[in-house]
């Protein structure tokens, strides 16, 4: 057997439990295979508002599913250019769809970041903010979990735009929602979901933006992917609020709802 045989059969049953692993996290293994965070919501539900929000956190965990794939593919066969990036990615994936599973079945002990949302209310901008530190899900450890939810776009007051003032607050007219990932191996190795909707030139898409850093460099703007990806870290939904006859701002504040109800 070749040496690079040999790596590739010493790799490959660990990178497939980690496929299967992912594969279990994004789907339910019902018939329909979603992933509901309102699984008591039926596809005729006159909840609109929950019955969009479940279909874009399935989307979510469809598109994972997606980047993960591709990205086994490639980080099986070590001889692949950027095999390793693609294993990376690959694991980050793992940990990803894990968090986003735990969420959807309340298994993530959330705080309210209630210093964090006073210092943007101050600006006039409205987030809810929740955080869990040190925390173990499955075999993974974490630093700090973060979640931001802007139900509505924020825009700054031309008084705040001419302070020269540093604004020393996060994600300011940034992302609508944003989960953020610190592991405690390497917190440089975070990882960043932030879900948002595209301007008209985009049909108002809702998009997922994936962040993948391995120190300074965000791996997802520098690998390709074969479904969805629409440039760099930006990831297609292929959905709109209005198809359900909702706003996104209605869809946010449901996901909120449900971290909110989270909050130990």
């Amino acid at each position: 057997m070749l040496e690079n045989d040999s790596e590739i059969a010493k790799n490959i049953p660990e990178l497939e439990k980690v496929m299967r692993n992912i594969k279990r996290y994004c789907n339910t293994g019902e018939e329909d295979n979603a992933v509901l965070l309102f699984p008591d919501i039926g596809l005729n539900s006159a909840e609109k508002d929950k019955l969009a929000a479940n279909t874009v956190w399935d989307a979510l965990m469809l598109t994972l599913s997606s980047i993960a794939e591709y990205s086994y593919q490639i980080a099986r066969d070590p001889a692949r250019l950027n095999s390793k990036n693609y294993e990376f990615v690959l694991r980050r994936v793992e940990t990803i769809a894990g968090v986003c599973r735990s969420l959807t079945e309340n298994l993530v002990p959330l705080t309210k970041n209630k210093k964090l949302e006073m210092k943007h209310a101050e600006l006039g901008d409205m987030i809810s903010a929740y955080y869990a530190e040190n925390i173990t899900l499955g075999s993974s450890k974490y630093r700090m979990i973060r979640i931001l939810v802007r139900p509505k776009k924020y825009v700054m007051p031309i008084e705040i735009k001419n302070d020269r003032q540093p604004i020393n607050v996060a994600e300011t007219a940034q992302a609508r929602m944003k989960i953020d990932l610190i592991p405690e191996d390497n917190p440089d190795n975070s990882v960043s979901i932030r879900t948002d909707r595209e301007d008209w030139e985009h049909g108002y898409e809702i998009t997922f933006d994936v962040d993948i850093f391995r120190g300074p460099n965000n791996l997802m703007d520098n690998l390709s992917f074969s479904d969805g990806q629409r440039d760099g870290h930006h990831f297609s939904s292929s959905l709109t609020a209005e198809e359900f006859e909702v706003t996104f701002t209605q869809i946010l504040t449901t996901f909120n709802k449900k971290f909110e109800s989270m909050v130990e």
